[in-house]
């Protein structure tokens, strides 16, 4: 094997150390799982591991503790297991997995690339961390574990010479439609806009809290909508009223579009030109971004076009949120 190193943003390393590490690794919990499942077969066992990213100690000490056997073990990595199985599983021994399109798709972008490549973590518009991807086939599973461990930051998928293969879509969202409370009250998303949610409380189809409430992350959501009773005063109001049906097309929604930020005024500036020059309609929000409405569906394209004109523009520090 020819050894040469990789320049990038993260420093230099040695494409031999690249590949032994992640294909050893790889191989290593393959063949574990493999032989947890009674010799299910190590290809089996790693395409697996490639769409679900599963905590194999956890696993290991459950096999030893006989809470689930081989066969058990082996339906459900077959997907013969009973759906309540499965569930059982995934919601005991998996702490994440990628969507089967979005696993086809980074592939599909990766093989467009020369390696060794990099999948970087963004956060708060600064490169927080790089992954080494030593060829396309492993890029999926990378990708997918950096998703796990840096749930709050961007993560784009880069080949050898830089160039930007797979950027993570903004168009899935981490907000329920709807979230169940306390008496009979339902928390139902009003708008969602970047990292942060709106959510008004019905109870029985009628809004109880104008204009709602916002919240930073689901954690805090969670203890909130915990907390949260209807008052006496409002269940007199409304013991008697009809129950309406809640129609999340019919509560009232904000604007749609991209949020984009810099980290300096000069970024920011420059983000304002590029918007200019692909004859887009941006406005400056006085909270620092630039919001650009578009339909929800459109996110992904706009996105792609921005990226483009803003790395011709050398615009490096900067982040893109969808708003919904």
């Amino acid at each position: 094997m020819d050894k040469y190193t990789l320049m990038s943003r993260a420093g230099i390393w040695n494409k031999e150390v690249i590949e032994s590490s992640h294909i050893n690794e790889s191989s290593q919990e393959a063949y574990s799982l493999h032989r947890m499942a009674g010799n299910i077969g190590q290809s089996t066992a790693e395409e697996f591991l490639t769409n679900y990213s599963v905590d194999l100690e956890l696993l290991t000490k459950a096999i030893q503790q006989g809470t689930i056997n081989q066969y058990e073990l082996r339906d459900v990595i077959n997907g013969s297991a009973h759906p309540s199985k499965i569930k059982a599983f995934n919601d005991e021994f998996v702490t994440g997995s990628i969507n089967e399109a979005n696993r086809g798709k980074v592939y599909k972008a990766a093989k467009q690339g020369s390696y060794p490549g990099v999948v970087v973590v963004i956060e708060n518009g600064k490169v927080i961390h790089q992954e080494p991807v030593a060829t396309p086939d492993v890029a999926p599973a990378t990708f997918n574990v950096m998703q796990q461990k840096y749930p709050n930051a961007r993560i784009t998928l880069e080949d050898r010479s830089g160039k930007r293969l797979f950027i993570e879509s903004i168009n899935e969202s981490q907000w329920a439609d709807q979230v169940p409370g306390n008496d009979e009250i339902v928390w139902v998303k009003t708008k969602e806009m970047g990292s942060k949610a709106n959510y008004t409380p019905f109870y029985r189809g009628h809004d109880i809290d104008y204009g709602g409430h916002v919240f930073g992350s689901q954690s805090e959501m969670d203890k909130f909508v915990k907390n949260y009773i209807l008052s006496n005063q409002m269940y007199n109001k409304l013991k008697h009223e009809p129950v309406k049906p809640i129609k999340i097309n019919e509560v009232e929604q904000g604007e749609t579009g991209l949020m984009v930020r810099g980290s300096s005024t000069a970024d920011n500036n420059k983000i304002g030109d590029a918007i200019e020059t692909l004859g887009l309609y941006g406005e400056w929000d006085r909270e620092g971004f630039w919001f650009l409405e578009e339909e929800q569906d459109l996110y992904d394209e706009l996105e792609q076009t921005l990226t483009k004109e803003l790395d011709k523009q050398h615009v490096q520090n900067y982040t893109i949120e969808g708003v919904w």
